[in-house]
């Protein structure tokens, strides 16, 4: 009797046993399937939290981006409304000089005609001047050349003026009374009669050969008068009509 109840007891003490261990397996695995779980939780927040680092680098690049080319925009556009201001500064400077140039040639253009007026005034006396009668014998013409050749210019003078009033002679002819009548005057240093004459011989006679040696002279005679600029222009003038001619040469010398 006594055995049957060790080994009853015996028997359910093994079947509480079996029956622990199995819970304790149980909860084992349990133990393991979570510690796996938590694992992969923990990795998978890991990998969340660096990517979310990355993210917050990359957003910090973009703004730090954006900031520096709003920043070079800002420097950018600065820069380029000071240099319209610099630009509009130039041309208002520039607009000022303009405006004093134009002035200036508005003075000289005003003095250059009322000095051609008084050219022509000039030449207006000298064609009413009466002249005296040349010597009998030979034309008036080849007798005030031959005087003007011997130097006797006072007794050239009034046969030439003779012939320039009465234009008694025409062509090449005509252009060299011209001449020799500015040759005297600018000899006898009446400078306004010179100019009167050589001008009108260049406009008259643009073609004639006398304009040579009368350009120069003419240039010569503005020099003289101190009138820089309508020697510098007539000596340009003479070099384009002759250019390399010993009168072109002189005349450029001179105005230097």
């Amino acid at each position: 009797m006594f055995h049957r109840k060790m080994i009853l007891s015996l028997a359910l003490l093994l079947i509480v046993v079996s029956c622990k261990t199995r819970e304790q397996i149980a909860r084992e695995q349990m133990v393991d399937s979570l510690a796996v779980q938590v694992g992969d939780s923990q990795k998978l927040s890991a990998d969340v939290t660096v990517r979310l680092q990355n993210l917050e680098e990359r957003i910090s690049s973009v703004n730090g981006m954006v900031e520096e080319s709003t920043h070079k925009s800002k420097i950018s556009t600065e820069e380029r409304f000071k240099k319209i201001e610099e630009r509009m500064i130039v041309i208002e400077t520039q607009n000022i000089e303009l405006n004093k140039s134009l002035n200036q040639l508005r003075s000289e253009s005003e003095a250059q005609k009322k000095y051609l007026e008084d050219v022509l005034s000039t030449l207006g006396k000298l064609s009413g001047t009466s002249a005296k009668k040349s010597k009998a014998g030979g034309s008036d013409y080849d007798e005030g050349m031959a005087l003007y050749k011997r130097g006797k210019y006072k007794e050239a003078k009034d046969i030439l003026i003779g012939l320039y009033t009465g234009k008694k002679v025409k062509g090449n002819q005509y252009a060299r009374v011209i001449h020799n009548l500015g040759m005297i005057e600018y000899m006898d240093k009446k400078n306004d009669q010179a100019i009167a004459y050589f001008v009108q011989l260049l406009n008259e006679h643009s073609k004639s050969s006398y304009n040579r040696n009368g350009m120069l002279v003419l240039t010569k005679t503005f020099l003289r008068l101190n009138k820089k600029d309508e020697a510098r222009a007539t000596a340009e003038e003479l070099a384009k009509r002759y250019p390399g001619s010993k009168e072109a040469d002189n005349a450029a010398k001179l105005v230097k």
